[in-house]
């Protein structure tokens, strides 16, 4: 994908200036335990076969948000200058989260126990 550099400034602070979203997904399933039988010929004879196996049967879906409100939230990304000096330039994100202090930590560990 190819951008101006004037292009790219604009996305990157973009993307510094959103509010960040960490997903919690949680899927509940269990192991069932099917059986099918399996149709063979030998010579020219079927061969009628049981063949059991597992089948992981999803029962049910959550999905929640952690709510920064109570320990808010700041961008530690480095500062991007003189893209125009360079004809071509790769830029990589990556994306990671922290906690300011124990007590971010302990509402993110109480928000996801819900």
């Amino acid at each position: 994908h190819h951008v101006s550099y004037r292009a790219a400034y604009n996305l990157i602070d973009r993307m510094q200036r959103a509010y960040p979203i960490v997903w919690w997904r949680v899927i509940c399933y269990h192991y069932a335990k099917r059986s099918r039988q399996l149709t063979s010929y030998r010579n020219g004879e079927p061969a009628i076969t049981t063949h059991d196996y597992f089948e992981r049967v999803n029962t049910n879906t959550a999905l929640a948000a952690f709510d920064f409100s109570l320990c808010g939230v700041s961008d530690k990304s480095t500062s991007l200058i003189n893209l125009e000096k360079y004809p071509i330039v790769h830029i990589n994100f990556h994306k990671t989260f922290r906690f300011q202090n124990i007590s971010a930590e302990n509402e993110y560990m109480y928000q996801r126990s819900k």
